[in-house]
C-alpha cells in the first residue's frame, strides 16, 4: 500500500502554528507577570495547556484545518513558542528570573 503526504496540509498546520506561537508567547508572558508564577515547571504546564487551547481555537475559527490538525497546530506552537521566548528571553521579554526579582523588591519596599 502507498502512502501519499498530503504536503498542502502539513504546510497549513505550519503556517497556523507559526502564528499561533506568537500569540501563545505574549499570553504566556502575560500570565506570568499577571500571577507572578514563582516556578518554571508550573510555567511550562500553563503554556502547554494554553497553547493547545487557544492554538486549536484559533486554528478553528480562522482556517479550515480539522480538529485533528488543529490541534497539531496548538503541539507545534507549544514547541515553536517556547523556542522563540528562549531567543527573545531578555530582549522583548522578562525572564522568570527578572520577575521573581521585582517581586522580591515590591515586597520589601
Amino acid at each position: 500500500m502507498l502512502f501519499i503526504i498530503n504536503y498542502d496540509l502539513i504546510r497549513n498546520v505550519l503556517a497556523m502554528a507559526i502564528i499561533n506561537s506568537l500569540i501563545v508567547i505574549n499570553l504566556v508572558q502575560k500570565v506570568k507577570e499577571s500571577f507572578h508564577i514563582k516556578c518554571s515547571n508550573i510555567c511550562i504546564f500553563i503554556s502547554l495547556g494554553i497553547s493547545l487551547v487557544i492554538s486549536t481555537l484559533f486554528s478553528l475559527t480562522f482556517s479550515n484545518l480539522s480538529f485533528i490538525a488543529s490541534a497539531w497546530s496548538g503541539l507545534i506552537s507549544f514547541l515553536g513558542a517556547d523556542f522563540l521566548y528562549k531567543i527573545l528571553e531578555g530582549k522583548l521579554f522578562k525572564s522568570l528570573g527578572d520577575i521573581k526579582i521585582e517581586k522580591v523588591e515590591e515586597s520589601t519596599k
